[in-house]
């Protein structure tokens, strides 16, 4: 897939899925993760079902995948962690990695990368309220 698709397509990933992206970010603060990162996994994509296979998780994770098929819907996992665990799942991509730094705004704003269509990228977000 040329760059400017897997582009188009995180896009797209990102407004189908932004409610569930807010809830994760308010999930790691609940947790007290300071500077979380959520990480948006596209199951279709080889270099994102590695990485959620990290979490020991293989079988429920080829049962999400199973049932999105089933269902004719893209299958998405989204993790929240810190953003030091970020840096180094992402460590053999230098620019991914560089992006994810503590934002001098943290608590105002967080980062959320992108897995799939064969890419990987980053951004920043407003945070929504913080959980109380």
């Amino acid at each position: 897939m040329a760059s400017g698709d897997w582009m188009e397509l995180h896009k797209l990933l990102l407004q189908q899925n932004r409610e569930r992206i807010e809830v994760a970010y308010l999930k790691a603060r609940e947790k007290q993760i300071e500077h979380p990162v959520v990480v948006l996994l596209d199951l279709r994509d080889p270099e994102a079902l590695q990485i959620a296979y990290t979490t020991g998780r293989q079988a429920d994770i080829d049962a999400q995948v199973a049932e999105a098929e089933r269902r004719e819907v893209v299958p998405v996992v989204l993790w929240h962690i810190p953003v030091d665990f970020a840096q180094r799942l992402f460590a053999s991509r230098l620019a991914v990695r560089e992006s994810l730094v503590t934002p001098t705004n943290a608590g105002e704003v967080y980062h959320v990368v992108v897995v799939s269509g064969g890419g990987i990228s980053t951004c920043v977000i407003g945070a929504p309220d913080q959980v109380e």
